[in-house]
């Protein structure tokens, strides 16, 4: 006996939301992996679809280093604990926006060869 299951995408957006609140890494490569939309190369859906979870997720980390560098703390072993949080957020920050960058370059390049070769 063969089961036909189809799940809607609703489904599975839900499915990965909540993944996503217990392991947002993972989640985010694996939503970046299946999720292809309709009418364009899987390739640049996929690379479409990881710059768009990058920046999510680096206006999160914005967020976050804002507010942490707003917030006041006593002592010098707070100040040097808020120091260090801040220095691991901007690595992180920095690391975001140079794969970001890396991605947006070969989203670039994988376009202006399609149209240099249309075959």
């Amino acid at each position: 006996m063969k089961w036909n299951l189809q799940i809607s995408d609703k489904f599975w957006g839900r499915f990965w939301k909540i993944i996503a609140i217990c392991n947002p890494v993972k989640a985010i490569y694996r939503v970046t992996l299946n999720a292809q939309p309709k009418g364009e190369n899987s390739n640049t859906a996929q690379i479409k679809w990881a710059i768009r979870d990058f920046q999510a997720e680096l206006a999160r980390l914005q967020k976050e280093e804002n507010l942490l560098r707003f917030q006041p703390c006593r002592g010098d072993v707070g100040l040097r604990h808020k120091e260090e949080t801040l220095e691991v957020l901007k690595k992180r920050i920095r690391s975001l926006d140079e794969k970001i960058w890396e991605l947006g370059k070969k989203l670039r390049d994988i376009m202006s060869e399609a149209i240099l070769n249309p075959n």
